[in-house]
């Protein structure tokens, strides 16, 4: 009797290929995040890299992030800007500043008009 057996080398493939994250082309990035108390850099899926580079990594592994709403390219128009661990690392609340956006840089559309398209931002509505 013959036995159809799978080559070892195949099991180990498959075994890695499921214990590994796969992810889209466009979902690819470089990037570094903390990993046994170190900072290590790599490329991979954009998910598993909170920090865009080694000094901002080392940062924050010392305790100090860096304040992402110290720039004055954030939040336009005076928007509100607040810190967030998801990327880009920080969120502009635009509520009643006429404009929304990452960075509260878009105008608002009016209500009716027939050539704005998707949802109507959240940060143009304004409580009567």
């Amino acid at each position: 009797m013959r036995r159809s057996a799978v080559p070892t080398f195949l099991i180990v493939i498959a075994t890695i290929a499921l214990q590994t994250q796969a992810c889209e082309k466009s979902e690819m990035a470089t990037g570094c995040r903390i990993n046994a108390g170190t900072c290590s850099c790599g490329w991979g899926c954009k998910q598993e890299f909170r920090y865009p580079d080694m000094e901002k990594c080392k940062l924050a592994l010392a305790g100090t992030p860096p304040n992402l709403c110290d720039s004055p390219e954030r939040c336009l128009h005076g928007g509100a800007c607040s810190q967030i661990s998801p990327e880009p690392g920080y969120r502009c609340l635009c509520v009643r500043t006429g404009y929304f956006g990452t960075n509260c840089e878009k105008p608002c559309p009016e209500r009716n008009d027939p050539n704005y398209r998707g949802l109507f931002p959240s940060d143009c509505l304004s409580v009567i």
